[in-house]
């Protein structure tokens, strides 16, 4: 009961300084703006680090109440972790070089190493079952390990609530182990941090609610979150209590480790510089691969629970630490492998996205098939009941043209404009579902999301050479069809209020086969709808 209180007073403390820090996020340029290789398209606010910085705050308060003979300990943890905020909220301010960066960055690390003691000694049975002790080399590790746990967070941070969403799921994964183990001084700390990231993410996760984040971790936040993993971590490993195996942190951290030492050692291979930003982590990958933002930041999510939870488990059962060391390294030799060519996975991962039903965040509208198209009022019927209130739509209906083996067979389509591509999806996801429950007396009905045709989002694009058109990537005969029925319409509680047709003549000639009148109420409304040609 104490641990929920804890957690839940720290995303209380989390929830009211993020919205302090949006209420003067304009005036003090703490806004992040569209451009460069970032892939928003509208403004917002890099201040969800200051959450996460209060609900720290509040665990080190508490630390230092319950265990005041480490106080020394806990002011260089505060003073190491607001040099690192304060250098995060620098760069998302004016764009600090990587040296410097780094430079800060070793500095925190030598005030956790020199200054609290906490140093990377003993990495545990790793030479057949012989113990490996660092000696001379321990802080030179410790320093590398810090360092690149900051930047390897900071580097996850791409998409909105991912670098979250994983550090929460790390963080209540140290939270148990602590907890099994009997207790740690990191534990209130830990619960802090929790409830921190709670609400950080209650304006970062996308939902049906929030089409898009309304605040952004920024480096402030990554980098500060990324500092006190590697310190807790450490300091969990290390001495007669510890509390988790030193092997076992990479368990923990385990999509972070993988992603960033693959894309770090990409660019190497490929003779850039390791700190220059492209597209080619993973959850870029899934994004070329058809999935949306929120299904990308659930799948990671789920694999590194999967990955940690398997190897703490496999831990727990006394597997050998040097096998599971090897194991990591396998694992990371094969995740190099399939994404230090991307062409190699992109293609089954959108197998593996079709085979899941998952629509693709490239979703444009809805394409409803031959039967259905051939009464215009009954679709508009049905369209104006299923859409959302004060909702606007285009619905197209083409035939084939004689020359064509489709001859005489029509097809609509319906465009949905929202302003966030993401919102759009969401809002052709539902009402496909509710287009073919509602068109469901129809055997053999076609009702199915629309996905533009982009060079990314062509299944074939993996069977195209280089350097050849060897393929045509679009062999459908161009001008086959044929507009017969055009229709923008406003809708307002299932009726239609306002809206024009341009109906080629066809619309008071409807098909004998044609959707029955359900739901009548729409009808009326529907009439009133000015038609041209009938002036």
């Amino acid at each position: 009961m104490l641990e929920l209180l804890i957690i839940g007073a720290a995303a209380l403390f989390s929830v009211a300084a993020i919205r302090l820090a949006m209420a003067f996020s304009e005036a003090y340029g703490l806004v992040d703006h569209p451009g460069d290789h970032k892939a928003h398209k509208r403004s917002t606010p890099f201040v969800g680090g200051f959450g996460i910085l209060i609900a720290f705050a509040l665990g080190v308060v508490i630390l230092d109440q319950t265990h005041p003979e480490l106080r020394f300990q806990w002011l260089l943890m505060a003073t190491a972790a607001l040099a690192i905020f304060i250098t995060g909220l620098t760069d998302d301010l004016i764009r600090l070089g990587f040296r410097l960066r780094l430079l800060v960055q070793t500095g925190a690390a030598l005030v956790m190493t020199l200054g609290a003691g906490v140093i990377l000694v003993d990495l545990g049975p790793l030479l057949l079952g012989h113990p490996l002790h660092l000696a001379m080399l321990a802080i030179p590790f410790t320093l590398f390990a810090t360092v690149g746990g900051i930047n390897a967070l900071n580097m996850m941070d791409g998409i909105d609530g991912l670098a979250g969403t994983l550090s929460f799921v790390t963080m209540a994964l140290i939270a148990v182990l602590i907890a099994l183990a009997g207790g740690s001084p990191y534990y209130m700390l830990v619960l802090c941090l929790l409830g921190g990231l709670a609400g950080f993410l209650y304006f970062n996760l996308r939902h049906h609610g929030q089409p898009c984040a309304r605040v952004f971790m920024g480096d402030n936040g990554s980098m500060l979150l990324g500092l006190l993993f590697a310190w807790i971590l450490v300091d969990l490993s290390q001495g007669e209590g510890s509390v988790i195996q030193p092997v076992a942190a990479l368990a923990l951290f385990v999509i972070p480790l993988l992603d960033t030492l693959s894309v770090i050692l990409r660019r190497l291979w490929l003779g850039r510089s390791p700190f220059t930003p492209d597209r080619s982590h993973l959850h870029h990958l899934l994004q070329r691969a058809g999935f949306r933002v929120d299904h990308s930041v659930a799948f990671i999510t789920l694999l590194h629970l999967v990955l940690a939870t398997a190897g703490l488990v496999l831990l727990h059962a006394g597997v050998p630490e040097w096998l599971m060391l090897a194991g990591f390294l396998a694992l990371f030799g094969g995740y190099f492998y399939l994404t230090v060519r991307p062409w190699r996975v992109v293609p089954t991962l959108r197998r593996l996205h079709t085979r899941m039903t998952l629509v693709p965040a490239t979703t444009t509208g809805i394409y409803i098939g031959d039967k259905a198209a051939r009464d215009p009022k009954a679709l508009m019927r049905a369209l104006a009941e299923e859409l959302d209130p004060s909702e606007t739509f285009c619905l197209r209906i083409y035939e084939h043209n004689p020359c064509t083996p489709q001859s005489g067979i029509r097809y609509a389509l319906v465009e949905i404009p929202l302003e966030d591509e993401e919102a759009n999806s969401d809002a052709v996801t539902r009402y496909t579902r509710r287009l073919k429950n509602n068109l469901s007396t129809h055997q053999d009905l076609t009702v199915r999301a629309l996905v533009a045709r982009k060079r990314d989002n062509d299944p074939r694009q993996e069977n195209l050479a280089h350097n050849a058109n060897q393929r045509c990537r679009d062999r459908r005969i161009h001008h086959a069809c044929t507009l017969i029925f055009e229709a923008h319409a406003f809708v307002q509680r299932g009726l239609i209020v306002d809206g024009q047709v341009r109906d080629m003549d066809w619309l008071s000639h409807p098909d004998p086969q044609a959707l029955p009148k359900t739901r009548p109420q729409g009808l009326a409304a529907q009439e009133r709808i000015k038609t041209e040609g009938d002036t």
